[in-house]
């Protein structure tokens, strides 16, 4: 079997005027959550989970245009370095994420079935609420009535 395994490295939480004045020492590349009050589910709420191929530093501030962007200006963003970071790896994490977490300010990819190969994402260092592991295996487990064994190396 081959099993994608992605480790995502957080740090945070970081202001928004923290990122802006620190665009240049981010990462290009990643993938990062807004945490903020939310109307239901309140304080320090996991709104947003978004990834960024060319500026991550830039990318957090495209939201900016968004109606929920200004509901609550003084979010929390957390900033995550895929550690085998190839642009599959850090969509899958994307996709991954905001599949099992269900941020309410994401649209796409909150009812997308992910099917692509076995997936597990690891989240370690500062990483708010975040469960250490993310999977796609349990829906992978029983197949054709059988069960599916699989090994982790």
């Amino acid at each position: 079997m081959n099993m994608n395994i992605i480790k995502i490295k957080w740090s945070g939480p970081f202001s928004l005027n923290e990122i802006e004045n620190s665009k240049e020492s981010i990462p290009s590349k990643g993938i990062y959550q807004y945490i903020g009050i939310h109307p239901i589910t309140g304080p320090e709420t996991l709104l947003y989970i978004g990834i960024s191929s060319v500026n991550l530093g830039k990318r957090i501030f495209d939201h900016a245009n968004k109606a929920w962007f200004w509901d609550f200006p003084d979010y929390k963003v957390y900033l995550g370095e895929v550690k085998n970071s190839t642009e599959e790896n850090i969509n899958n994490a994307e996709t991954l994420l905001v599949y099992r977490l269900s941020p309410p300010y994401n649209s796409q990819k909150i009812n997308k079935n992910y099917d692509t190969k076995e997936t597990i994402v690891l989240n370690y260092g500062t990483k708010h609420r975040l469960p250490f592991e993310v999977t796609n295996l349990p829906e992978m487990v029983n197949i054709n009535g059988r069960d599916k064994k699989f090994e982790i190396a």
